[in-house]
């Protein structure tokens, strides 16, 4: 059925967006969030309701949010409690973001899938894909009939069609919400701080487009991934092909939402 609202923003925490000059050509809500303190990895929980006060100066809930770094993953969490009916998150991400040691008090960006199943009744189901198999492996049992895996070496050993078919297949909600993170992918795609996965962008699109396409409504897709930059990395010829690379998947991962 497709997205509910495409309004496109933007969270600035680190500026890791603002060398990608055709993304931000774009008509989008630019969400200033540099000057909240503690939110690098870990959030406080007065960073975070700083983080969502902002969140609300969107035209809509949902829509399409850009994250920043994997560090700030945990953004998804706010985004999360805006969904008003019950709905199955669907996450692309190389890892679980299912820790339970956090320190009381904390979010992480390795924690706020567990938070959000504690937290949000509505979200009734969660479905990782492309997620390495010993992280899985890992999952605390408590959690894991609200849970559906299809890790990264499913993704090798299955064809592709069969593949999403399998996910389509798990969707038991009328409503959707999708997270990106593009550590997904493997390394010959995009670059990011975090360890990476084996998902080619072709096969990440094609995944979106059927969900997209599915009968569920698309209630919002948030994205984060990327590279942390420096005002001084964009003199320097290497990285310079790495934010044009990572700007480049984040424009055809867009294309894919709104096609």
């Amino acid at each position: 059925m497709g997205l509910l609202y495409d309004d496109l923003t933007i969270c600035n925490f680190d500026h890791v967006y603002i060398p990608q000059t055709n993304l931000l050509a774009l008509p989008h809500t630019w969400i200033e969030c540099e000057d909240i303190e503690h939110t690098n990895g870990y959030c406080e929980q007065d960073s975070f309701r700083l983080i969502a006060e902002r969140l609300h100066q969107r035209r809509h809930p949902g829509g399409i949010t850009f994250v920043g770094n994997g560090n700030y993953h945990y953004v998804s969490r706010t985004l999360l409690q805006e969904v008003d009916r019950p709905f199955t998150l669907i996450l692309l991400d190389n890892h679980t973001d299912m820790m339970t040691n956090v320190p009381q008090h904390f979010l992480s960006c390795g924690s706020w899938v567990v938070d959000a199943l504690l937290h949000l009744p509505l979200l009734r189901h969660v479905i990782l894909i492309g997620t390495r198999s010993d992280l899985a492996a890992q999952i605390d049992p408590h959690f894991s009939s609200y849970i559906t895996v299809f890790t990264s070496q499913q993704l090798r050993e299955t064809n592709i069609n069969t593949f999403i078919s399998s996910i389509l297949l798990s969707i038991h909600t009328d409503t959707v919400y999708i997270s990106i993170d593009k550590d997904v992918l493997s390394p010959e795609e995009v670059e990011t701080n975090w360890d990476q996965g084996v998902m080619t962008l072709a096969q990440l699109q094609a995944i979106v487009k059927a969900l997209i396409h599915c009968s569920a409504k698309i209630y919002g897709v948030d994205i984060c991934g990327e590279l942390p930059v420096s005002p001084l990395d964009v003199f320097h010829q290497d990285k310079q092909m790495s934010i044009r690379k990572n700007e480049k998947v984040n424009l055809e991962i867009l294309q894919t939402i709104y096609s």
